[in-house]
């Protein structure tokens, strides 16, 4: 239920995801490609909805652990400023 009412909300997004189901996006928003794909190529609605939906700890957990090898160094220097780290 809660998949369907999100699929339909926020199927902006779901061209970051065309080589995935975009119901298994919804269900697993704090895996790592999840969080990847939506702060190097998402917009201002996409990181909106990551926020609304997974902790901010996450995204941070993501930016220590693998956003300066995974990102590109302009948008991993962006969210580092922007979340503090």
């Amino acid at each position: 239920m809660k998949s369907k009412y999100l699929s339909k909300k926020y199927s902006s997004f779901k061209n970051l995801f065309w080589d995935y189901k975009f119901d298994d996006v919804l269900s697993n928003l704090d895996n790592d490609v999840v969080i990847e794909r939506i702060l190097e190529l998402g917009d201002i609605e996409d990181f909106n909805f990551l926020i609304e939906n997974i902790s901010k700890n996450k995204i941070i957990d993501y930016l220590k652990r693998k956003g300066e090898r995974r990102l590109t160094k302009r948008s991993y220097n962006f969210w580092r400023i922007y979340f503090g780290i």
